[in-house]
């Protein structure tokens, strides 16, 4: 059985139990915690506890979570460059890049840093991709270089290319969205996000038509200048050509709620139709430019097929 262990520090020290655990690891509420102390899934300097109780500095506690059954991932991820600093690495189209709810170990960091194959047990985000979006990911190999790599996609100095499938057909001329981006007021899915003119951040995404596809779609690369949440998603959808199996911005409200979590299919893709097909940037150690780049994955290749 998994346990997830951890010791009290000064932040902790003089709090309950419960309070400690919902603030610190937040993929279960308070009440859930509550729920999971009594069942006896906590213990505390070795002995299970099933009472809300006051924590001391240093104090050892640890989680076994009940057992249950992961959500399915695509763990064929593969390593495309490599050097003593940094890892390019191709996610396929169903991968989170970090642990969220029950994905414990269906996820990249976890199995780079604790996986079946060759690990890199500092692994660390420099950047982060949809869950549905594929791609190249660039991933520090030691935590010490990831404030130098961080900082590249904070200055906004890494030239980003993406390719999508988008619904309704496009001209030849290429278009620039301009549009401030924020959490979607309007929704009741706390991670929809929309444009928002008045406390959305200011947020901008090139798009050029490669070509049009039959069942009117199109072809497209896009060039997001700034890193928002869900960016080219939302600024696609925006302009009337929203992303080919992206049923977030695809679908209404319950619509999508309908669908959460269960198998799906939409416009011919059980995923959104992104992929980031490469990243450019200085290397901060090499100091030379640098291209990761990654192939179109087998079912986007189908649908432009």
């Amino acid at each position: 059985m998994n346990q997830f262990e951890s010791r009290v520090g000064p932040d902790g020290a003089q709090k309950m139990l419960v309070w400690y655990y919902s603030r610190r690891f937040t993929y279960h509420t308070e009440a859930q915690w509550h729920d999971l102390l009594a069942l006896g899934h906590i213990t505390l300097n070795g002995s299970v506890v099933v009472q809300d109780c006051q924590l001391a500095l240093n104090d050892g506690i640890a989680f076994s979570p009940p057992p249950f059954i992961e959500p399915p991932a695509d763990l064929k991820y593969s390593i495309i460059y490599e050097d003593q600093w940094i890892l390019g690495i191709n996610k396929p189209g169903n991968l989170l890049v970090h642990r969220n709810g029950r994905s414990v170990t269906h996820n990249l960091i976890y199995q780079l840093t604790k996986g079946n194959n060759r690990t890199f047990p500092e692994a660390g985000l420099i950047h982060r991709l949809d869950r549905e979006t594929s791609g190249v990911i660039v991933v520090a190999k030691q935590n010490q270089y990831l404030a130098s790599f961080s900082e590249l996609f904070l200055q906004g100095t890494v030239d980003k290319e993406y390719v999508a499938i988008v619904k309704n057909e496009l001209d030849a001329s290429p278009f620039r969205v301009d549009a401030p981006l924020g959490p979607d007021r309007t929704s009741a899915i706390p991670y929809k996000h929309a444009v928002d003119y008045e406390e959305g951040k200011p947020s901008c995404t090139e798009f050029v038509r490669i070509r049009n596809l039959a069942h009117n779609r199109s072809f497209v690369f896009a060039r997001p200048h700034t890193g928002r949440t869900h960016q080219i998603r939302v600024h696609a959808a925006s302009c009337g050509h929203p992303i080919c199996g992206d049923r977030l911005y695809s679908l209404s409200d319950d619509e999508y709620r309908a669908t959460e979590g269960k198998p799906h299919e939409l416009d011919g893709m059980s995923r959104q139709a992104l992929h980031c097909k490469s990243l450019t940037f200085t290397h901060p150690f090499l100091k030379s430019k640098l291209t990761i780049s990654a192939m179109i994955p087998a079912d986007m290749q189908s649908l432009l097929e």
